[in-house]
C-alpha cells in the first residue's frame, strides 16, 4: 500500500462560536505553511467535526499515515487520555491506518514570549506582582509544565509570579486573588494562561470586581489568542513528528 500522509489538529471545542471560529482560522493558517497535502481539524467536544470525522475526512481523500496535533497547552486528561483513546478506537476501526501523536504546545519559549508580552501591553510599573491563572489539571505532568512556564516567564519578567487554578487544583484562583491584593504590590497583573476569551475569563471579571483592591490596582491581561507565535509553535509539533518518523 502508499503510505500517504495527512495531519489532524485537535481543538477542545467551546460553547463560544467566536472562539471556535477563531480556532478554525488559526488552523488554516497553519495549513498554509504544511507541506502535507491532506490536512483536516477537529474538535474534542461542543462542536464540530469531531476528531472521528476530522480523521474520516482525511481517510476518503486517501489517507494512510495520519499525524494528531493536539492544540490544547499542556499535558492534561484531554491530551494524556481522551485523545489517545479516540486514536485507539480509530485503529481498530482502521487498522491499515498509522498514527503519530505529537506534543501539546507546551512550556515552549514561545509561549513565554507571548505571555510576557501580555504582560507588557498592561504593565510597565516596577511594583508589580503577576497572578498565572490555569486551567487546572490532575496530570503530573501539566502541572510540571505549568511550573516551568511560571518560573520562566519570572525570569525574564523580573516580577515575582504566584500561580492559581480555576478548576482541578488548589489554590483556587479566588482565594489567591484575595491573598495577592493584600500583598506589598502597587498593581497585581492578573495573566489568564488561557487560549481564548470566554465564560472563564467573564467569571475571572467578576471575581475581580468582587474583591476589595483599594489598595491595589488589579490589571487583567489578555488571554494567549492565536499569536503568530502560537502558529510556529503548532509547526514545530508537525514537524517534531516529521522528525521522529524518518527515524
Amino acid at each position: 500500500m502508499i503510505n500517504v500522509e495527512a495531519v489532524v489538529y485537535i481543538g477542545h471545542g467551546s460553547r463560544n462560536a467566536t472562539a471556535n471560529n477563531e480556532f478554525v482560522q488559526f488552523i488554516k493558517e497553519v495549513m498554509t505553511e504544511v507541506g502535507t497535502p491532506i490536512q483536516a481539524y477537529g474538535f474534542l467536544e461542543l462542536e464540530k467535526p469531531t476528531i472521528k470525522e476530522a480523521v474520516e475526512e482525511c481517510i476518503l481523500k486517501g489517507a494512510t499515515n495520519i499525524k494528531v496535533i493536539p492544540v490544547l497547552l499542556l499535558s492534561g486528561i484531554h491530551v494524556t487520555v481522551d485523545i489517545p483513546n479516540e486514536i485507539k478506537a480509530l485503529e481498530q476501526e482502521y487498522p491499515y491506518l498509522s498514527f503519530l501523536y505529537g506534543r501539546p504546545l507546551g512550556a515552549d519559549d514561545l509561549m513565554v514570549d507571548i505571555l510576557l508580552r501580555r504582560i507588557n501591553e498592561k504593565s510597565s510599573s516596577e511594583s508589580r506582582g503577576i497572578l498565572l491563572v490555569g486551567h487546572g489539571s490532575r496530570e503530573p505532568e501539566a502541572g510540571v509544565e505549568f511550573e516551568e512556564i511560571r518560573r520562566k516567564v519570572e525570569s525574564e519578567s523580573k516580577s515575582p509570579i504566584f500561580t492559581s487554578y480555576l478548576k482541578a487544583q488548589e489554590p483556587a484562583f479566588s482565594v489567591e486573588l484575595e491573598r495577592r491584593v493584600k500583598g506589598d504590590y502597587q498593581q497585581l497583573v492578573v495573566l489568564p494562561f488561557l487560549l481564548f476569551k470566554g465564560g472563564f475569563i467573564s467569571k475571572m471579571n467578576d471575581e475581580i470586581s468582587s474583591v476589595n483592591h483599594s489598595e491595589t490596582e488589579i490589571i487583567l491581561c489578555e488571554p494567549l489568542g492565536f499569536d503568530y507565535r502560537l502558529k510556529s509553535i503548532v509547526l514545530k509539533r508537525v514537524y517534531e513528528l516529521s522528525f521522529k518518523e524518518e527515524r
